[in-house]
């Protein structure tokens, strides 16, 4: 189960969002493929590491992350640019994606 999508911002500085996953972590992939579903998002890779899962998409022409790691325990919605977007870029990109899940059925 999801929670609301909440805007946090990443120690780096840029916003993201925040879903906290009440679930084990095996079900954390049909999480992450649901938020992207919903976003309308086209998830091209998939990152399992030591400690954590990404799943790269894209939607349009920007890049996204998501991504779940034991210490946070939450699905992180992010901007995946090269170079890294200016926070206003990365401001409104986030505003836009939460429009989107408010507005998806």
């Amino acid at each position: 189960m999801l929670s609301p999508p909440r805007r946090i911002i990443m120690a780096s500085g840029k916003p993201a969002i925040e879903f906290a996953a009440e679930c084990a972590e095996a079900d954390i992939p049909r999480l992450a493929e649901k938020i992207a579903a919903r976003l309308g998002m086209t998830i091209t890779q998939h990152i399992k590491g030591a400690d954590v899962l990404m799943w790269l998409a894209t939607l349009g022409d920007q890049q996204w992350c998501i991504s779940w790691d034991i210490w946070v325990c939450d699905l992180i919605v992010m901007p995946w640019d090269d170079p890294p977007a200016t926070p206003t870029a990365s401001d409104s990109a986030i505003d836009g994606l939460l429009e989107r899940w408010s507005s998806a059925p």
